[in-house]
């Protein structure tokens, strides 16, 4: 039974061993599938569990409402869990955005300077933080034997950057075609420079309304109601007063900390 629903789950995701690859998750998709079976199982439980009993102390309703709560919330957590990996492959895809307009003119620049391919991609491995990672691997793959175009093909499937995975691709066209190599990298990282560029100016236009929010949440609503409630509290004489400021405070500290958040997903992982 439990083979046969790990089964349609992963018929569900066909594309989840090659997500599982580019998020750098070692574990079998028939693995990874029965773990977030087994996660979202329990935590729809105890939701279900939860639910129970604090709605029969209040409420008496249908009981048929709790296999349809678990259903759902088992629903939500299983597609909440298969997307763990995309977080993974957006946070390395950030990285190599980071190196890769250096990194590939770097390597530009060695071959013109006559450095053979393998030697360039080992020293961008020792040179660079993030996008080093993954030319060490097609180095350590071309030191197991294999080919470089063979190793650069497995690299494009598994790169979690579409960057990257371009200027692979098109250092594996050059190797198959024998055109120059330096130069098809060239042109792959003057065309990410210019949708660089293009990302920019979107953040900008992005950060406008964000920013506009920003001011009406948290700043001048919290200012406003602050001084309603004082003066609403002068003439009426309750005194909630550092109830109200201590609730304010972390109201005002979790929309700053959302916003910051916001801010950080949106911005464009650029270094220059």
């Amino acid at each position: 039974m439990k083979d046969y629903f790990i089964s349609k789950l992963k018929d569900l995701f066909p594309d989840l061993k090659v997500t599982l690859r580019r998020a750098r998750i070692n574990k079998t998709r028939h693995k990874f599938v029965e773990e977030i079976m087994f996660m979202s199982l329990m935590v729809s439980a105890v939701i279900t569990v939860v639910l129970f009993l604090f709605i029969e102390s209040w409420l008496k309703i249908n009981i048929i409402i709790y296999p349809i709560a678990f259903a759902v919330s088992f629903g939500i957590f299983v597609t909440y869990f298969v997307n763990i990996p995309q977080i993974y492959i957006n946070k390395h895809d950030k990285e190599i955005n980071q190196d890769i307009i250096f990194a590939g003119r770097f390597l530009a620049i060695e071959l013109d300077s006559g450095i053979d391919l393998y030697d360039a991609m080992l020293n961008i491995s020792r040179n660079f933080k993030f996008i080093g990672k993954y030319f060490r691997e097609i180095v350590e793959a071309i030191d197991l034997g294999h080919s470089i175009e063979n190793a650069i093909e497995n690299a494009i499937i598994d790169s979690p950057s579409e960057n990257f995975r371009l200027i692979l691709y098109q250092i594996h066209n050059s190797l198959r075609t024998g055109s120059n190599v330096a130069d098809a990298v060239d042109h792959i990282i003057n065309n990410v420079v210019r949708e660089q560029h293009i990302e920019i100016k979107m953040f900008g236009g992005k950060l406008n309304p964000v920013a506009m929010f920003y001011m009406i949440i948290a700043v001048i609503f919290p200012s406003i109601g602050l001084t309603m409630f004082m003066i609403m509290q002068a003439f009426v004489g309750i005194n909630y007063g550092t109830i109200i400021i201590i609730s304010m405070s972390i109201f005002i500290l979790f929309v700053q900390l959302l916003f910051l958040s916001i801010i950080r997903s949106i911005r464009p992982s650029i270094e220059y």
